[in-house]
């Protein structure tokens, strides 16, 4: 399966079949999905596994991945 970290999580897939190029995350927006109620599980760079709300703020999804730009997240606002 394909994903991009450009939509936060269980939000609606679009994927663009009509373009003649492979399906890279980079060209289509497949965000993270599950079955279960309410978020994602998401394993981290540091081996830990942790339920992503689907309410998370985009700033804060962003921010989880982008580990180079430095940016606080605090625990709870996930």
């Amino acid at each position: 399966m394909i994903y991009s970290h450009t939509q936060t999580p269980n939000r609606t897939s679009c994927v663009y079949h009509d373009i003649n190029q492979d399906a890279r995350g980079t060209i289509t927006l497949i965000p993270a999905s599950s079955n279960h109620p309410g978020g994602v599980n998401v394993l981290f760079m540091d081996g830990a596994v942790r339920f992503v709300n689907s309410s998370v703020s985009y700033r804060t999804w962003s921010a989880i991945a982008t580990p180079d730009k430095g940016e606080p997240i605090d625990a709870g606002s996930y």
